[in-house]
């Protein structure tokens, strides 16, 4: 092999016409692309060979669309807690789901001091029935990513409150 050409399209119809072996091939953040790698080689005398073609699929876009709602106010345990993926688009799909929970001090009929979320249910079904103690209050956040790792955070307002 004396030398390679190459393009990159959406069509798959380019003519290779880029000399060298090492390719970029981008696609914006928030994204996903899908793009074709054309090439030949030709030997030292010319000659070519046929054109050949590789699809590389890039995804950049977190799933979208989807929601998280439980009650706001005083309530009892369990609390119901429902929630929705949303889709990934043209993407690489969903992946991993988790429910998130963080804890909270209640003084008076106020919530305060927060903790960080954490993960009380990977791919859990909806509604999810979460048992908790109090007095405390409760948020809950719904952590989506999709295969290639992209997240999408789905939060409410809401404070449950367990006297």
């Amino acid at each position: 092999m004396a030398f390679t050409q190459y393009c990159v399209d959406t069509t798959n119809s380019c003519t290779p016409n880029i000399g060298g072996t090492s390719v970029s091939v981008t696609c914006g953040v928030g994204s996903v692309c899908q793009k074709y790698v054309r090439y030949r080689s030709f030997d030292n005398v010319n000659n070519a060979e046929s054109v050949k073609s590789a699809l590389v699929r890039i995804d950049k876009q977190a799933p979208s669309g989807g929601s998280i709602s439980y009650p706001n106010g005083n309530t009892s345990s369990p609390i119901s807690v429902s929630f929705s993926e949303g889709s990934d688009g043209g993407g690489s799909g969903i992946g991993t789901r988790l429910l998130q929970r963080s804890q909270g001090t209640l003084q008076g009929n106020k919530c305060k001091n927060y903790g960080a979320f954490a993960t009380i249910a990977t791919d859990p079904t909806s509604p999810y029935s979460d048992s908790v103690s109090g007095p405390a209050c409760y948020k809950y956040q719904y952590d989506v990513a999709d295969q290639v790792g992209n997240h999408a955070v789905y939060t409410s307002s809401s404070e449950a409150k367990i006297h």
